[in-house]
């Protein structure tokens, strides 16, 4: 080849490449500073909550005592959000903005007599593909608290979906007698068979009973074992496994958010407002929340502040609603997209 040819072919091989690199430069860009597979976001069709209870965030991560499955594989194996917060106390503030984006005026624990909500949530907004799984519940859409035997460990105020699709009372809509549901136990029943058969729907909220999700025992309840908080973290060894080989999970469809309804220790008003700037640094108010999907960077960690709003507002995101729906609490919330690459 004559040298003015061979110039002009290694002209053209610098241009070609310089093109390559801007587009692989523009990619980068458009997708931020987290690299991910860019099918991640395109496959995640479907988001299960595990609403554990009242520990703050010390009380969990880095308590390898009292929960060493937590801290030996769910923080290294997920993302965790080390500024995460909730939104009141007591315990059914949380769980109505969680899926309300709003605590609604809210300030007690009573059953769903006393607060028959009409609100708009996250469950109409997927309706009719949601499933509200409760352990020990004693019968679909269960509206009282159970007494708290061994056998019996439902406290309704766990279980928002009872509020908002069973209004009013006296006639609770149908998708409540078949989407709230008992869950069985943690290996069998109806949440074990939905993860073993990759039937879960868009969205799932599920709850332990009692003596398995962290709370406290009541009096006259015995618990095994009698450390509240390693009993919850036992459910969750024997839980998390399964949704791990599950379909859903392994098909990169589904999102995992493990989350707190509330801390302890604090001021710990009732009513009071967790996301005030009087209360950013209240023990009382920053929960534990762990984030699983095949898509996490495996032991991430993000110190954004975020709330149970910003885990409805990233539900919202991954399963293609608005998310202005439910309120400015809501929309303006910081989304956990991006911090754990969703």
């Amino acid at each position: 080849m004559h040298g003015r040819a061979m110039r002009r072919s290694r002209r053209r091989v610098g241009w070609l490449a310089l093109a390559v690199i801007a587009v692989l430069a523009a990619q980068v860009s458009a997708t931020g500073s987290h690299l991910r597979p860019a099918a991640a976001a395109a496959q995640a069709r479907k988001v299960l909550w595990i609403a554990m209870e009242n520990r703050s965030y010390n009380a969990v991560i880095g308590n390898n005592a009292a929960a060493p499955y937590i801290n030996g594989t769910l923080v290294p194996r997920g993302g965790n959000a080390t500024n995460m917060h909730s939104e009141s106390h007591p315990s059914l503030p949380n769980y109505v903005a969680m899926t309300t984006g709003s605590t609604q005026g809210i300030a007690d624990d009573k059953n769903p007599a006393a607060h028959p909500l009409s609100s708009a949530s996250l469950f109409s907004q997927v309706d009719p593909s949601w499933r509200a799984y409760q352990e020990t519940m004693p019968a679909a859409c269960y509206r009282r608290n159970t007494t708290f035997t061994a056998g019996t460990q439902y406290a309704v105020r766990h279980n928002p979906a009872s509020y908002l699709v069973a209004a009013p009372i006296s006639a609770p809509r149908a998708d409540c007698n078949i989407n709230d549901e008992p869950l069985g136990a943690a290996t069998m029943g109806a949440l074990a068979n939905d993860l073993a058969a990759g039937q879960l729907p868009e969205f799932s909220f599920v709850t332990p009973g009692i003596c398995h999700d962290m709370h406290a025992a009541p009096a006259g309840l015995a618990c095994s074992p009698a450390n509240s908080t390693t009993a919850g973290d036992q459910w969750l060894g024997q839980l998390m496994p399964q949704i791990f080989a599950s379909p859903d999970y392994t098909s990169g469809q589904l999102v995992v958010f493990v989350t707190w309804d509330e801390g302890t220790g604090g001021a710990g008003i009732r009513g009071m407002d967790c996301l005030s700037e009087q209360y950013l640094s209240d023990a009382g108010c920053h929960i534990p929340t762990l984030v699983f999907s095949t898509s996490v960077t495996p032991g991430a960690s993000d110190g954004t502040f975020f709330s149970h709003y910003s885990i409805l507002k990233t539900t919202e995101e991954l399963l293609g609603q608005p998310t202005t729906d439910l309120g400015s609490n809501v929309s303006d919330a910081n989304s956990m997209l991006s911090a754990f690459s969703l």
